[in-house]
């Protein structure tokens, strides 16, 4: 299993939680399958997320780039002290599910967070 396929990917949703309001459950998700593998308590592992989370905000919070950057170092790091962390990381979050099936004739938008509004042409 390549760890590059999924850490990048994986720190960009981190970035989308974080600067929406899924950062808690993000960090739930996280902490209690980076547990399983440490025998660290879910909440002091909460508790190192949310640190991780103050000071890349406060080193890069005008810079998503910059943030997802952090994040895919951050992940990088921990798959490389638990590699058995990899495995876990790969699992889909649950309630996380985009499906479109059938016959498609209109306009299809698959999001999690939408802030302000979508268009598409003209109003009629």
């Amino acid at each position: 299993m390549d760890p590059a396929s999924f850490v990048l990917p994986g720190a960009q949703s981190l970035v989308t939680e974080i600067l929406s309001d899924g950062w808690a459950q993000a960090r739930a998700w996280l902490a209690q399958r980076w547990s399983r593998h440490t025998g660290t308590s879910q909440a002091d592992l909460e508790r190192r997320l949310d640190d991780a989370r103050e000071q890349s905000a406060s080193f890069f919070a005008a810079d998503r780039a910059a943030l997802e950057a952090y994040w895919a170092g951050y992940l990088a790091a921990l798959i490389g002290e638990h590699p058995g962390l990899a495995a876990s990381l790969r699992e889909s979050r649950p309630g996380v599910s985009n499906t479109v099936s059938g016959t498609v004739t209109g306009n299809v938008i698959q999001a999690g967070t939408i802030e302000g509004g979508i268009s598409f042409g003209r109003q009629r």
